[in-house]
C-alpha cells in the first residue's frame, strides 16, 4: 500500500481563444477540475500501479463546499481511497488557477492555505495506516514542520519526495538524510543542489550532489530532453521520445512520479524506473488522461 499525503484542489483552467493582453480579457474556455499534486499522484498510481502496489491511500484536506465534494467523488471513482482525508465545515475547497497559452502556462494562481493546517498532531488518528505503508508519498505543499514530523515519526517507512516548485523545495532539505527518493525539475534541483543546470552532465552532477546528503534514489526531469536518474547502483539518462501534439502539460510530472515508484516498489532498477516514469509523462502530454492537472 502507498500513502499520499499532500494537496489536492480544484484546478480552474482558463484557455483564452487568442493571445490575452494585459488588462483585457479574451473569450475561451474555462473547466473545472479535480486537481492537486498529492491527489493527482494518487490517482494516477491507482489508475496505473495495478497488482504491484495495492491499495493508494490518499491524506489531505479539502473544505465541504460543491468544489471539494466534487474532486473526492472524482477521486474515489479512479480507485483512491480517501478514509483518512478530512473535510473541514465551513471551508472552501484549495483552489488552482490558471491561464494557459496555448500547452504552455502563461500565469497561475494556487490558494492552498488550508493544508497548513494539516499538522503532525492532525495526523495522528491516520497512525496505523502510515505505519503499514509499504512507501509513503510527500509533496512540498506540505508545511516543513509537518514533512518533518512525519520524517520522525515514521523512521522504518521509505519517503519519497515530490518537490512542487522552485519556491516550496527547501522544505525538503532538512529531511534528505531521511528520503528515499526525490523527483525534481531542472529548477527544483538548481535549488537542492545549489548549482545551475544547463546541461545533462549538469544534471547528473546536481543528482549526485543531492543523493551524498543522503537520498537513495534521484530522478530529475528536463521537460523535452527527458530525464536522469541517480542510485548507489547507476546513473545515466533516459531521453524522451517526441510527440506530434503536446496536449496537455500540466501534471506530466506527477505521472512521471506515479510510473515510476510502482517499478522501485517491485525491485527494479532506476533506470527501468525512470524510463516508466518517462512513458507515464509521455501519456499525460498526449492527453490520455484527461482532466489530471498540477498545482
Amino acid at each position: 500500500m502507498i500513502a499520499v499525503v499532500g494537496g489536492a484542489n480544484i484546478d480552474i483552467i482558463a484557455v483564452p481563444d487568442r493571445r490575452v493582453l494585459p488588462g483585457d480579457s479574451a473569450p475561451g474556455r474555462i473547466r473545472f477540475l479535480p486537481g492537486g499534486v498529492g491527489r493527482n499522484i494518487a490517482e494516477s498510481l491507482a489508475l496505473a500501479g495495478g497488482n504491484d502496489i495495492g491499495p493508494v491511500e490518499l491524506i489531505t484536506l479539502l473544505g465541504d463546499d460543491g468544489h471539494s465534494r466534487f474532486v473526492r467523488e472524482e477521486t474515489e471513482k479512479a480507485g483512491v481511497s480517501l478514509r483518512h482525508s478530512r473535510s473541514i465545515p465551513g471551508r472552501s475547497c484549495p483552489a488552482y488557477a490558471a491561464i494557459m497559452d496555448g500547452g504552455d502556462l502563461l500565469s497561475g494562481v494556487n490558494d492552498m492555505g488550508l493544508l497548513k493546517e494539516l499538522t503532525p498532531e492532525s495526523l495522528l488518528p491516520c497512525a496505523e495506516i502510515l505505519e503499514k505503508a509499504d512507501l509513503i508519498v510527500l509533496d512540498a505543499n506540505l508545511e516543513e514542520a509537518t514533512l518533518i514530523g512525519i520524517a520522525e515519526r515514521y523512521p522504518s517507512v521509505p519517503l519519497f519526495a515530490e518537490t512542487v516548485s522552485a519556491v516550496k523545495c527547501p522544505r525538503f532539505l532538512p529531511l534528505l538524510p531521511s528520503l528515499y527518493g526525490i523527483k525534481p525539475n531542472r529548477l527544483e534541483a538548481e535549488v537542492l543542489a545549489e548549482m545551475e543546470i544547463k546541461s545533462v552532465r549538469d544534471a547528473l552532477e546536481a543528482a549526485s550532489r543531492i543523493a551524498r546528503r543522503g537520498v537513495d534514489y534521484v530522478f530529475i526531469t528536463l521537460g523535452e530532453q527527458g530525464s536522469v536518474y541517480y542510485s548507489p547502483f547507476e546513473s545515466g539518462m533516459i531521453e524522451a521520445s517526441p510527440l506530434a501534439e503536446v496536449r496537455d502539460v500540466t501534471g506530466a510530472g506527477d505521472y512521471y512520479l506515479a510510473g515510476l515508484l510502482p517499478v522501485l516498489l517491485r525491485g527494479g532498477t532506476a533506470q527501468e524506473a525512470a524510463r516508466s516514469g518517462g512513458q507515464m509523462a509521455r501519456r499525460k502530454l498526449q492527453g490520455d488522461f484527461h482532466g489530471k492537472n498540477n498545482t
